[in-house]
């Protein structure tokens, strides 16, 4: 994994997914920066960050059966405790639906 590039697809990620909060998108934006100097107390962050992405839209999220499939798999790819392609590519997929 590239880890710098891949955090920052993850903080545009979490930024579409979210209604564009200035505090959220500031931590998204330090822990950008945090990924250069500490990576593991990075990834750490996003899993936060992309978890409190996920519960404000939840609702509306999972209203749909196509959305609901693509939420259950973030939410999966957040339980693996893992910052990989695998999560790169299901907050793609959430993304695009």
């Amino acid at each position: 994994m590239r880890a710098p590039k891949d955090l920052e697809t993850l903080s545009g990620l979490f930024g579409s997914v979210t209604n564009r909060t200035r505090p959220f998108l500031n931590r998204c934006s330090e822990t950008k920066y945090l990924a250069v100097t500490d990576f593991g107390r990075a990834a750490d962050q996003y899993f936060i960050l992309a978890r409190h992405a996920l519960e404000g839209p939840k609702k509306k999220l999972v209203s749909t059966k196509q959305c609901r499939e693509q939420y259950d798999a973030v939410k999966s790819a957040l339980e693996s405790g893992q910052l990989g392609p695998e999560l790169v590519d299901a907050l793609k997929r959430l993304r695009r639906t």
